[in-house]
């Protein structure tokens, strides 16, 4: 199961699932991970360059932390962030009281 904004543990225990998974594959083999994270990234800053590419957006999240820290460590790259999309398609807007635009 993906994290979610529930306790630490479960996201602990699912990124922990994760890295016994990673660390099973030769060095040499691509790695494709293909899903939700709920994670928000944020844009590209000098702590995250090797990992995000130059189109980031909102404001990131501890999830966003979280995966970021796990991508660098593995040598992963967050390839949604590498290519350029209209805002449109980043972007859906809540319908709440305070219209907030929320990251796809």
């Amino acid at each position: 199961m993906a994290p979610t904004n529930s306790p630490a543990e479960s996201e602990d225990d699912y990124y922990h699932q994760f890295e016994a998974v990673l660390s099973t594959l030769p060095h040499h083999y691509l790695k494709l991970v293909i899903g939700d994270f709920n994670a928000q990234i944020g844009p590209k800053k000098d702590d995250c360059k090797d990992v995000i590419g130059n189109e980031g957006f909102c404001t990131r999240s501890d999830n966003g932390d979280r995966l970021l820290n796990f991508c660098r460590w593995y040598g992963l790259n967050i390839a949604g962030t590498m290519i350029c999309h209209k805002n449109v398609h980043k972007i859906y807007l809540a319908v709440t009281r305070l219209h907030h635009q929320k990251p796809i």
